[in-house]
């Protein structure tokens, strides 16, 4: 039995979502690579590799996507470790497991899509798996040059080799700024929070949010001053928010696509709307919630919102906030407390 290799079917089915995307036809993308139409029709179904003598032509015809040469040398390589490994009649976990290879950015891709590598492709469940899952994942790993999300031990190790690092003599005034940062509540408001966000855009990978006010988002306001740069990038993985909230999320997830496009002046494409992933909670169990909306009461005592920024270092940057009549406020959580409630928010979507 002649088995596709999953990696061809899935590089074939981002070359075409990339081609319909651009609006040729398959015999204008083939002339694009100097390929013979029939053969780029096999690449498209995942029946044929890509040529890597026509990579230097891939990169011109998808100039937009900024493609990363290196990370198309590993990805070719994977290809031909799978066809020459493997040729069972379908891709098992431990084949996946057996790939002795040691670059993190390709371990964390086949991680990402383990979902459709071990599916049937036969399955009604796969092709809703590699145009949802794999292709965008593929794009983000052959564009974006910091891929990999770090783990918060990799950021913490990080630290430490940057600090051992530093002159000795410096020491007690890095100590003394780290101790007078300690317990300071930052605010984070207005155009600083939204120059903040377009300036590190590059850097983030998730958005997590949980709201008790749909209007802190959906409000033409709020869409005015922030348009969501991040989203728009291919390092961008996903964005999941959580609405207390009786409509339906599709009804929210089409509301908040259709403000932000009027607000940007522009439609957003499907791939972009694809990224955005909202559920609600309803109001009898916003309880489960509480944990993620605590402050200190004292000062801040109508917190309606919590979200936080996954960053490609492993840098969790959380925040809670709230209005105090027709002002919004943040607040910027501590390193500890951001992860802790980044974990409890991923409890939360995953039991709703």
């Amino acid at each position: 039995m002649n088995v596709k290799n999953p990696l061809n079917i899935i590089f074939g089915a981002f070359l075409k979502q990339e081609r319909n995307e651009m609006r040729k036809s398959s015999s204008e993308m083939a002339g694009d690579l100097d390929l013979g139409e029939s053969i780029y029709r096999m690449m498209e179904a995942g029946s044929a590799a890509f040529n890597v003598s026509r990579t230097n032509n891939l990169i011109r015809c998808l100039s937009g996507l900024k493609l990363i040469p290196s990370r198309l040398s590993v990805f070719y390589t994977a290809i031909q470790m799978f066809d020459y490994g493997f040729k069972e009649s379908r891709y098992k976990i431990k084949d996946i497991e057996a790939i002795d290879y040691v670059e993190p950015d390709l371990e964390y891709f086949f991680e990402k899509i383990s979902s459709v590598l071990l599916n049937n492709p036969e399955s009604a469940k796969y092709k809703e798996l590699l145009h949802g899952v794999a292709v965008p994942e593929l794009k983000r790993y052959l564009c974006s040059k910091n891929y990999r999300i770090r783990t918060p031990e990799e950021f913490q190790q990080a630290v430490i080799q940057e600090y051992d690092m530093v002159p000795s003599l410096q020491m007690p005034a890095i100590v003394h700024f780290l101790k007078s940062q300690a317990g300071h509540i930052p605010l984070h408001i207005g155009p600083v929070a939204k120059e903040w966000e377009e300036r590190e855009a590059r850097t983030f990978r998730r958005l997590r949010g949980l709201y008790r006010d749909t209007d802190l988002i959906l409000s033409d306001q709020n869409l005015k001053l922030f348009q969501y740069p991040y989203l728009f990038l291919n390092s961008f993985d996903r964005m999941e928010i959580i609405f207390v909230d009786k409509k339906s999320p599709k009804s929210l997830k089409n509301t908040f696509i259709k403000k932000l496009s009027n607000a940007k002046g522009s439609e957003i494409s499907q791939s972009i709307a694809d990224k955005i992933e909202i559920k609600t909670l309803p109001d009898s169990l916003l309880n489960v919630a509480d944990p993620l909306l605590k402050g200190r009461d004292d000062i801040f005592p109508k917190l309606k919102a919590y979200w936080s920024f996954t960053n490609n270092a492993g840098i969790e940057i959380g925040f809670v906030g709230g209005a105090d009549g027709a002002n919004n406020y943040a607040i910027n959580l501590p390193r500890k407390e951001s992860l802790e409630r980044k974990d409890l928010f991923d409890i939360i979507w995953n039991g709703h």
